[in-house]
């Protein structure tokens, strides 16, 4: 068998026993990789703690759930996330477009919005959705 393939089964089973690791790598991610566009929100979660919020927040019951953090301008801290339905956090979360010297260039009302308007298809990182201004 090839090591790679075995490596990727394992991952993805590992995943599926454990699926609130999953919004714990894309959060922690998205901290590292796009701190800058998101305001420099710190990471300050650990494993346990979005286990914690999976079973608080019955996120096993829900379609899509997503982490949420209630208030947009705070930290990701146990207190301040929720386990939620993608749908409704890609709804109501208000998106801006920067230039890269930082001139704000639009607001959207949600990712939804904004990813239509500029054909991003993903609501990671807008890194490269920001235009030259």
């Amino acid at each position: 068998m090839n090591k790679k393939y075995d490596w990727l089964k394992n991952r993805h089973r590992w995943l599926n026993n454990n699926p609130w690791m999953r919004s714990y790598l894309n959060a922690k991610k998205r901290c590292s990789r796009c701190g800058v566009y998101y305001k420099r929100i710190n990471f300050r979660m650990n494993p346990n703690d979005f286990k914690f919020l999976w079973f608080r927040d019955k996120a096993y019951l829900m379609k899509k759930p997503s982490i949420d953090r209630v208030n947009p301008d705070n930290d990701y801290v146990r207190s301040n996330c929720r386990f939620i339905e993608q749908e409704l956090n890609n709804r109501f979360k208000p998106v801006e477009q920067y230039s890269l010297s930082w001139k704000l260039l639009r607001r959207f009302k949600s990712v939804t919005e904004a990813q239509l308007s500029l054909g991003v298809k993903s609501s990671g990182c807008f890194a490269k959705a920001v235009k030259k201004g």
